[in-house]
């Protein structure tokens, strides 16, 4: 897990894993924030599942689902 501070309060990471969940809580972090589509990733990764080990390691979990970025038209 690529795990950036940008505050005390705050950190960003690209996609994480079903046992960086876990990571997570042990951590004390206490609210994760998913914003990756369920069709970029693989299953077992999609909102439901992360949602649910989220649940189970004591994190609130909101998904917020952000599309791809289009390149400007020209």
């Amino acid at each position: 897990m690529d795990l950036r501070q940008l505050t005390p309060d705050i950190a960003v990471s690209a996609q994480i894993t079903a046992e960086d969940v876990e990571a997570l809580a042990k951590a004390g972090f206490k609210v994760l924030i998913n914003n990756r589509p369920d069709a970029e990733v693989e299953p077992g990764l999609d909102s439901r599942s992360i949602g649910m080990l989220a649940q189970d390691a004591g994190l609130e979990y909101r998904y917020i689902p952000l599309p791809p970025a289009k390149s400007p038209r020209r």
